[in-house]
């Protein structure tokens, strides 16, 4: 796989760059959607902390993994609430994201948005 200098495929930049049509037509043509750039952040990722939600469902129609754990030991669902990005988590959630996965320090997405304040307006959050 081509990857620039900070190890992110073409797919990658035009997302970053927030090329919509670009990542249209490379998502189509890309074996791997679960790949990460060095920043261990996969192209879900990439779309849903740019807001782009109708192009992450696109993603995971089209095989990116959304319980995919990154070499950091994070889940999309796990960076999303550390981040408070709360419509990407309830996204997410509807689209069958798995919140007890735990990261490398055993915490939970779950764990996470309890800590942070994001479980008060998330009730998936409080089981």
């Amino acid at each position: 796989t081509v990857k620039n200098s900070v190890g992110m495929t073409p797919l990658m930049f035009a997302a970053e760059q927030n090329y919509q049509q670009v990542v249209n037509y490379l998502s189509l043509r890309t074996r791997d959607l679960n790949e990460e750039d060095s920043n261990s952040i996969t192209i879900l990722v990439h779309m849903l902390f740019s807001g782009e939600i109708a192009m992450a469902s696109r993603l995971i129609v089209r095989g990116a993994n959304i319980d995919y754990v990154n070499r950091n030991g994070n889940t999309a669902l796990h960076l999303c609430v550390e981040n408070k990005l709360k419509e990407a988590v309830q996204f997410l959630l509807f689209k069958g994201a798995n919140p007890h996965i735990m990261d490398l320090t055993g915490e939970d997405a779950c764990d996470k948005a309890k800590r942070n304040g994001l479980a008060r307006d998330i009730p998936e959050f409080n089981n």
